[in-house]
């Protein structure tokens, strides 16, 4: 109930406060202005914070985080752009937010950043230790956003900074997504949204699109019942460090030709094509590449894309807040807008490119690379609480019961052979195109 209270507080409070303008493109926002924005979604946030520690048995029973508003950047420039990227991040991760945020040069961009600190029950207030450790953080912070502030290359950033105090040192390595997804929703401001895992870039051609004004008003006509759809494409995790960044930029300022080529010398793949294919193999990639119209997408289970919605509607249907770690947090989503009637249209000359990087604790145990995470202590702090949520989830013994990883599912199909002989001779190419792994 206090979930769900919140939310409204928040949605009345903000939507009555702040003052959306878009087309207010010939001066900024004042700093008075901008202030009078962050305190007031502060106070509204943290109304009903009592500083009570998440443990991981609340966690087990279902209960939503615990989270603090520490503090909220928020941007003076005003952008024409009505999407708004929003985003999560931890502190490992800055760097990737800047490099997001740069693809998306002049658009609006929430980003809410998560510190998780441990500490005994029972304390008032954070310890020494934790104190310093986030204001650590926030000068951190501070430094990202008036660097971006000031970048004439990037978008106009907003961030929340948020902190959890947990007793249970493995929940910390369990990031509260879709908590933070929540949050940083509630400072957007434009008619449409996309959220966008900050391990993404946008792509050229959707910032040129969103500078159509005609575009946009239909766009924005059209998205009442509408998901517009941005394939994903995930760049070759084994090509050299160098070599990964030159194809993610190439992708990105190319056009669907060009990502055919990146696609059949084996540079690119579309996302989870080795992995998990039921995750993104609705949107049709060989369709996709060879339309220049949106088209309708068959929902099916399983189906997690990345793409722009109404913010009304994302208000009405938020990201499930029980959600730690990874996976399904994003799938459980879909799911919900699917029956709450939207219907899932690709966007036929925009997309989104992923960058491969070092997986968190839980991401890497669920792919078995656990030698590669970003946190060895964390990956045993994880282990060592695998045993109590198999035991109190009363699962199978092989799986986490809480956690961190799903088994894969095989599908027979996910795209049709005419479209894979016609892709692979699509823009004169004589090469076989990738066959598809099951």
């Amino acid at each position: 109930m206090f979930y769900y209270y919140l939310r409204a507080c928040l949605l009345i409070v903000i939507s009555a406060t702040i003052n959306f303008a878009f087309h207010r493109t010939d001066c900024a926002a004042s700093t008075d202005e901008s202030t009078r924005i962050a305190n007031v979604l502060e106070a509204c946030y943290n109304r009903y914070y009592d500083g009570s520690p998440t443990t991981f048995d609340s966690f087990m029973s279902g209960l939503p985080p615990y989270l603090r508003l520490r503090r909220v950047w928020w941007t003076r420039k005003n952008s024409s752009i009505p999407v708004t990227m929003f985003t999560t991040s931890t502190l490992d991760r800055l760097d990737t937010l800047e490099i997001q945020c740069r693809s998306y040069r002049g658009g609006p961009h929430v980003a809410a950043v998560y510190l998780p600190l441990v500490q005994g029950a029972g304390q008032s207030g954070l310890t020494y230790e934790n104190e310093q450790a986030a204001r650590i953080a926030e000068e951190r912070l501070q430094e990202l956003f008036y660097t971006m502030e000031a970048a004439q290359d990037a978008c106009h950033m907003h961030i929340l900074f948020l902190y959890e105090v947990t007793t249970d040192s493995a929940l910390a390595y369990l990031t509260p997504i879709n908590a933070l997804r929540n949050a940083a929703l509630l400072a957007t401001q434009t008619p449409l949204v996309m959220m966008i895992d900050v391990d993404l870039c946008v792509s050229d051609t959707l910032l040129q699109l969103l500078s159509e004004s005609k575009y946009i008003d239909q766009l924005i006509q059209a998205s009442g019942n509408t998901f517009w759809v941005l394939p994903a494409w995930d760049v070759n995790k084994h090509l050299p460090p160098e070599k990964i960044d030159a194809v993610a930029a190439s992708a990105l300022s190319g056009n669907k030709l060009h990502l055919v080529q990146l696609w059949l010398n084996g540079s690119l793949a579309w996302f989870g094509q080795n992995y998990f294919q039921p995750g993104h193999a609705p949107t049709n990639y060989s369709r996709w590449l060879t339309s220049r119209r949106s088209y309708l997408i068959q929902y099916s289970i399983g189906y997690e894309p990345w793409g722009l919605v109404s913010r009304k509607q994302m208000a009405v249907v938020p990201y499930d807040a029980r959600f730690r770690g990874c996976y399904n947090d994003k799938i459980t989503h879909v799911v919900t807008l699917h029956h709450a009637g939207l219907l899932f249209k690709a966007m036929p000359n925009a997309w989104v490119v992923h960058r491969p990087h070092q997986l968190n604790p839980a991401a890497a145990i669920a792919k078995a690379v656990i030698g590669s995470s970003t946190s060895q202590h964390g990956v045993g702090a994880l282990q060592e609480v695998r045993v109590k949520g198999m035991d109190q989830a009363g699962r199978q013994t092989d799986r986490p019961a809480w956690g961190f990883c799903y088994r894969k599912r095989r599908i027979s199909s996910v795209l049709p052979a005419e479209n894979i002989t016609r892709l692979a001779t699509w823009g004169n190419e004589t090469r076989v195109a990738p066959p598809v792994h099951m």
